[in-house]
């Protein structure tokens, strides 16, 4: 990760704001940052991988250190991971069968 980036995430870690109440869409943050969603999306995903607890949910992106509201998106989160490995495993057992994974 390049430097200035790095030093910059603090900067977008600070525009996210904390509580549900306050979630914010990342159109929004793209918009106050100059930027477009697709970089909103890769600045949320490092900082997630730094270690910050951000939420996404339909009103848009926020902060919390809220117990239960942490371990309900992580519950939603861990679903659709699984729905998603389900309903590719028939490509799995596919490249397994033909030596190509």
């Amino acid at each position: 990760m390049d430097r200035a980036y790095a030093l910059s995430l603090n900067y977008y870690l600070n525009a996210i704001p904390k509580g549900k109440e306050n979630a914010v869409h990342m159109d929004v943050l793209a918009r106050r940052w100059g930027t477009n969603t697709r970089f909103v999306r890769q600045v949320v995903s490092d900082l997630k991988k730094e270690g910050n607890i951000i939420i996404t949910n339909q009103d848009g992106y926020f902060r919390t250190d809220d117990v239960d509201e942490i371990r309900k998106y992580y519950a939603k989160e861990r679903a659709k991971a699984i729905g998603i490995f389900e309903n590719n495993k028939h490509i799995r057992e596919f490249l397994l069968e033909n030596d190509a994974l």
